[in-house]
């Protein structure tokens, strides 16, 4: 008996040293992020105009791992999006004036944003922004924060969000029909 106390103590004791959230309760998985984005990709009607050699992410982030999310990029993408092949590449932010430069060689059209960015939000808003590059994410509060697009979790179902005003500015013209996948904001 005393045995099974001292092994529930030691258990209880590992259960209260971990964190408490060992994977984020809002995030969506990596490839269900990826196949939503690109679902809603496809309502876009200046999709080919946008990226007419093919869809090229960015994925932007500050000290974190990257490589989860620019894999489910590649390997969803294989598929192509309205034709377009697609490639993605993990790029750690540094300064706008760097974004700038990699954004006007052509090496991305759009942006995925990482949480770990997200004190570089606004930073990222006037690239986005001023280059007219689509801003994705992997977390509403961010699309609520001024992304064009991304996705989080409700009642444990992954969704596709999109801040209307700023996916206007960023050049996104979805068809109305996606709103039957997506809740909008204004």
């Amino acid at each position: 008996m005393h045995g099974n106390y001292r092994l529930w103590l030691v258990v209880l004791a590992v259960l209260l040293l971990l964190p408490a959230e060992l994977v984020p309760q809002d995030a969506v998985a990596p490839e269900k992020q990826a196949d939503l984005l690109f679902k809603a990709l496809g309502y876009d009607r200046n999709l080919k105009k946008r990226a007419p050699k093919g869809i090229r992410i960015a994925v932007v982030h500050q000290d974190a791992a990257a490589a989860p999310i620019v894999a489910a990029f590649n390997k969803v993408g294989a598929a192509k999006v309205k034709g377009l092949p697609v490639a993605a590449m993990a790029l750690e932010f540094k300064d706008v004036k760097t974004l700038l430069d990699k954004a006007n060689a052509g090496e991305f059209n759009m942006l995925y944003i990482d949480v770990s960015a997200r004190g570089a939000l606004s930073s990222l808003q006037q690239v986005t922004r001023g280059k007219k590059l689509l801003s994705l994410g992997g977390n509403g509060e961010l699309v609520k924060q001024g992304l064009a697009m991304g996705v989080y979790l409700d009642k444990g179902s992954p969704r596709l969000i999109i801040n209307r005003r700023a996916a206007k500015i960023e050049g996104l013209d979805l068809v109305p029909a996606i709103e039957l996948i997506a809740t909008t904001i204004k």
